[in-house]
């Protein structure tokens, strides 16, 4: 009767041991990717202000490193924005641009998401005084 016990135990055992091996297990795998973040509630400037992004590269093992002074800057009108190397941006006309990052790795070259900026006019200082003007 004892034997019998043990027989069975170790069938199952091994059985067990059998299902939880052969199952295939899904390994999900993040790729490199690199994004834009922008450094303010809005994504408007005033012509003649600063509005700042970060640049930050997602490892696929899940870190983060800045980039920000690494990458290279893409404007799709830089005459409504110019900018510098750390990411710092200066509206200069009243329109909308797209910017994006690129930066090159020791296998290929990654291109962020697109951030969309709108320049808008500084608002006129009015005068409430006769004769009024703007």
């Amino acid at each position: 009767m004892m034997r019998v016990f043990w027989i069975i135990v170790t069938s199952v055992f091994f059985l067990l041991l059998y299902v939880c091996i052969s199952n295939d297990t899904e390994v999900v795998l993040t790729e490199n990717t690199l994004h834009l973040y922008v450094n303010s509630k809005y994504q408007w400037v005033y012509q003649g202000e600063v509005i700042s992004l970060k640049a930050l590269f997602h490892h696929a093992d899940g870190t983060l490193e800045d980039v920000t002074d690494m990458v290279i800057w893409r404007l799709s009108n830089d005459n409504i924005l110019t900018t510098d190397q750390y990411g710092y941006f200066l509206g200069k006309e009243e329109g909308t641009t797209e910017i994006k990052a690129e930066i090159d790795t020791e296998y290929e070259r990654f291109t962020s998401n697109t951030a969309i900026i709108k320049v808008l006019a500084f608002p006129a200082i009015c005068s409430f005084y006769e004769p009024f003007s703007c």
